[in-house]
């Protein structure tokens, strides 16, 4: 006991210290897409239709190593099933050893979808077992660290065969560089490089000049 108290004392000291670095990052890094384009180191983490999440290193990786150190070792409390709403956050565990700040996005006959709100992927058909109260504690204030993308000037159609065709088989290890060209209050429109220097965009942009305006935004 005195040895987890310890562990759990130092993963808590070390996660006031990552949320300080962060806040100082978010101050004198913020993501800004009116200054010069800014080549940014990221995994994606979930693909879905026509969008796909990923992780920026520069601005996302400190504060992911504490949120994940916290989850392993915090206190876990189940939820009240009485109290349980649509977009209520939570410690989620995904049966395979591992925590996640989640929110709930469906509740169907006492079965739980839920969003890993740092990684964008959704576990679904989840049991009231496998969620927690997620303390209240300065390291889970942090902002959902998913980063929602689309490629920038692609319509819709090339948007979703992009994900098909190649982002969804881009290997997990695999490391990727975008650009931020836009944004708006749902997407990041990014350019998307892969390790090999292969711009995404290039082979599903379209000429149209509507598209070019819709992520003119």
């Amino acid at each position: 006991m005195l040895a987890y108290n310890l562990l759990h004392e130092t993963y808590y000291n070390c996660s006031k210290a990552v949320l300080k670095q962060v806040r100082q990052k978010e101050q004198t890094q913020p993501i800004r897409t009116n200054e010069k384009t800014k080549f940014l180191t990221c995994k994606i983490t979930n693909c879905n239709t026509n969008y796909f999440d990923l992780n920026i290193f520069a601005f996302d990786i400190v504060a992911i190593s504490g949120i994940k150190g916290y989850l392993k070792t915090c206190e876990k409390v189940h939820l009240a099933l009485n109290n349980l709403s649509i977009d209520d956050l939570c410690i989620v565990f995904n049966g395979h050893h591992e925590y996640f700040r989640g929110k709930i996005v469906s509740i169907i006959e006492n079965k739980y979808d839920i969003i890993c709100i740092d990684y964008g992927n959704i576990l679904q058909n989840l049991t009231a077992d496998q969620l927690y109260e997620l303390p209240d504690v300065e390291v889970f204030h942090i902002a959902p660290l998913a980063r929602r993308c689309q490629l920038y000037a692609v319509d819709d159609l090339n948007q979703s065969k992009a994900i098909e065709e190649i982002i969804k088989t881009i290997p997990s290890a695999e490391y990727v560089t975008i650009s931020i060209e836009n944004e708006d209050d749902k997407y990041l429109f990014v350019t998307l490089i892969r390790e090999n220097n292969a711009i995404v965009n290039k082979k599903y942009q379209s000429d149209d000049k509507n598209i070019q305006d819709k992520n003119e935004v």
